[in-house]
């Protein structure tokens, strides 16, 4: 079977494993647990001995906790990933095998936090530092004490960094040839980034 949370695709067996482990717990202690998650997954922080102590009663060890815990962050990750909404993500749950109760728990903490969780995504997500400021230069003929080049090179200053107020610098000697290449590679990348939904 597919499933959307897990982009399509079927159920990773160490995810089965888990949610029958999850099981065990009470739906009561599930949202408990739920909460500690979401803090991690929007903090960094996890209070894992508050963890242990909410399934000490299932008879679960730490190493067993930290496997819930990873199944759990991976399902609401991925759940975010694949924009899989509460109600899907509560069915599909159910067709793993999670009680009904359980699921509509873990359904309801995914919705409550949802747009936080997005939001953090967007922040952590690989991007580059906005350009504050650029500048250039062209000179027909180049030279100094290294080179001597007999077409012209552009010289950019660009400033990312907000903090500082230095310039990372990169000079190009490029014939017109080159500038015509990079011109259309670097408008096919804004294309795609236009494109792009994220």
């Amino acid at each position: 079977m597919k499933f959307k949370f897990c982009g399509d695709n079927d159920c990773q067996d160490w995810i089965l494993a888990q949610i029958n482990v999850f099981s065990k717990l009470t739906s009561i202690k599930l949202k408990l647990i739920l909460k500690e998650v979401m803090q991690h997954i929007l903090t960094g922080k996890l209070h894992l001995q508050n963890v242990c102590k909410l399934t000490a009663d299932a008879k679960l060890n730490e190493e067993e906790t930290k496997a819930i815990l990873a199944a759990l962050n991976f399902i609401i990750l991925s759940s975010i990933k694949y924009e899989t909404d509460s109600e899907t993500l509560s069915n599909e749950l159910q067709q793993l095998g999670l009680p009904k109760e359980h699921s509509i728990t873990l359904s309801k903490a995914y919705a409550d936090k949802f747009n936080e969780i997005i939001q953090m995504t967007r922040e952590k997500s690989l991007q580059m530092n906005p350009m504050l400021e650029c500048s250039y230069k062209i000179i027909s003929k180049f030279n100094n004490e290294t080179m001597s080049v007999n077409c012209p090179s552009l010289f950019l200053s660009i400033r990312t960094n907000p903090t500082t107020t230095t310039n990372e610098t990169s000079t190009f000697h490029v014939i017109p040839e080159k500038l015509t290449c990079l011109i259309s590679d670097l408008k096919e990348v804004e294309k795609m980034m236009n494109e792009s939904t994220y």
